[in-house]
């Protein structure tokens, strides 16, 4: 990885510390990944170019239990009660996009 990759890294956790300061629930952990998408719509679905493109994916865990989870610094969706299938995806570092998670995690 080069510079610019820290730059973004940097850009991306700025936006989802932004996000998370409006939780009422602290920060217990945190996880942060590099994660390849088919399409420059990253894992949001909708319109993007077909070109494979690389962001940062950040997995915040809130003493409340909840995973929220952040695509390029963008909120994405929260988790619950993850699924087993969940804490497979967050080991290999490969979460799902917002559609495949309302339907496995």
């Amino acid at each position: 990885m080069d510079k610019a990759g820290l730059t973004e890294l940097a850009i991306a956790t700025i936006k989802v510390n932004d996000f998370m300061s409006r939780i009422e629930s602290s920060v217990y952990d945190i996880f942060v990944f590099t994660q390849t998408w088919g399409s420059t719509a990253l894992g949001f679905g909708g319109i993007g170019g077909a070109a494979m493109t690389t962001s940062w994916t950040h997995v915040v865990l809130t003493s409340d239990g909840r995973y929220h989870i952040f695509f390029d610094g963008k909120y994405a969706y929260s988790v619950e009660n993850p699924t087993e299938e969940f804490k497979h995806d967050l080991e290999i570092r490969f979460m799902k996009s917002v559609e495949e998670s309302s339907k496995v995690y």
